[in-house]
């Protein structure tokens, strides 16, 4: 990992929402891709936020929702409980911070969002396994970044097919893996988070 870059996201930062909340999308419709994503405090710290995304069109952007934590000491991991479709259904965020692994749930089914809630210490979570990632690394597909830290999670639009966060330097970008005729290609989709630190600069002439 490169000097001074902290990782943002673990392996299991990311999922497909096993429910589809009434406030946001209508019966049918794809389910939500939901993470959790750090952002450096610069003390050794983190602050979690929560961003989801809809699966109903490729264009659909990454939004922000509430700050989990602002003292997580790495990266948190996200899992789901509950049955879908019922008020018990819930996504569940396992944050390490300095007294060790907090647990923080939010309920999917409300009329309304809520906000995340803290339930206390909790033990560390047991995921289940998680798709490979198997993605491009080299400097033809990212440019002179270097890929720090992946989350990937499985969804229901086609066999084979998986997204994937992944941190390239201090940016976070959603790939998506789709696999036709026995081929596997990997399809950068979204910019979650860009850190671009260079000077903005006017081009001598318009693109």
């Amino acid at each position: 990992m490169p000097a001074g870059v902290p990782a943002l996201i673990g392996p299991a930062s990311l999922l497909e929402s096993d429910d589809r909340p009434a406030w946001w999308s209508p019966p049918g419709a794809p389910h939500r891709l939901e993470a959790l994503v750090g952002s450096d405090n610069g003390d050794g710290t983190l602050t979690i936020h929560h961003y989801f995304r809809g699966q109903a069109r490729p264009d659909n952007p990454w939004l922000r929702g509430d700050a989990i934590s602002t003292r997580a000491t790495g990266p948190a991991a996200l899992q789901q409980r509950g049955r879908p479709g019922t008020a018990g259904h819930e996504l569940v965020a396992s944050v390490p911070e300095a007294g060790g692994m907090i647990g923080y749930a939010w309920a999917v089914n409300a009329a309304r969002p809520l906000r995340w809630r803290r339930l206390g210490p909790i033990d560390d979570p047991d995921d289940p396994p998680r798709p490979a990632w198997d993605g491009p690394t080299d400097v033809r597909e990212w440019g002179s970044g270097t890929v720090i830290a992946v989350a990937t999670a499985a969804t229901r639009l086609r066999n084979g097919w998986v997204q994937a966060l992944v941190q390239v330097g201090g940016s976070v970008y959603h790939l998506h893996r789709q696999r036709r005729r026995g081929r596997v290609r990997w399809l950068r989709t979204a910019c979650l988070r860009l850190d671009d630190r260079g000077p903005f600069t006017e081009a001598g002439e318009p693109s």
